[in-house]
């Protein structure tokens, strides 16, 4: 998984709250909410080529199947409950299982981006310390000029170590995304100063 697809589906993982938030409050919306966010994810995992897509498509066809009639028996609903309690109840499950699996998906990769950005500060503040940098640190930071950079950390003799070891790790898109994410923080931080 690439740093996109781990931030998409953190961003959408972190959108669970107010869809429970809309159950909570009988929201007309939330099924049209519930399904979007169903929709979202199954086309990140897709792109991600994680299998665990067809769990959430699943889960999304209860949903579906739900609003067409069907009461799941593995919920145990009363019988006299509306059409709509079954949706929503089928919908706020089927939302829990797709949320545990989802998580449990990106966990991973979530630690690994974690440890190669706090690899790539510690690389970084060493080079500052060294003056490799030359104009790498004032914004815009263009993709010449990371790129530029990132040539620079390799061939360095104290810093080309674990400069290859995070592209090992993340690989060299996501290592320049992470790059300038940084500088773009740093600059902030000198702006703020």
């Amino acid at each position: 998984m690439n740093l996109f697809e781990l931030e998409k589906l953190s961003a959408l993982l972190l959108h669970v709250p107010r869809l429970v938030d809309l159950y909570e409050n009988k929201d007309y919306v939330f099924i049209r909410e519930v399904k979007r966010w169903f929709a979202e994810t199954e086309y990140i995992l897709k792109i991600a080529r994680l299998p665990v897509v067809s769990d959430v498509a699943a889960w999304r066809a209860s949903i579906i199947a739900a609003e067409r009639g069907l009461r799941p028996e593995e919920l145990k609903l009363p019988e006299l409950a509306s059409k709509g309690r079954v949706r929503d109840a089928v919908a706020i499950h089927s939302l829990g299982e797709a949320q545990k699996k989802v998580l449990a998906a990106v966990e991973r990769d979530h630690d690994t981006f974690f440890q190669a950005d706090k690899m790539l500060r510690g690389i970084l503040v060493t080079a500052s310390r060294k003056g490799i940098f030359n104009n790498e640190t004032q914004p815009p930071f263009t993709p010449e000029k990371l790129k530029s950079l990132w040539t620079r950390l390799i061939a360095d003799e104290d810093v080309g170590l674990p400069t290859s070891q995070v592209l090992a790790i993340i690989g060299y898109r996501d290592a320049l995304a992470l790059v300038q994410r940084i500088l773009e923080e740093w600059a902030q931080d000198q702006n703020n100063t």
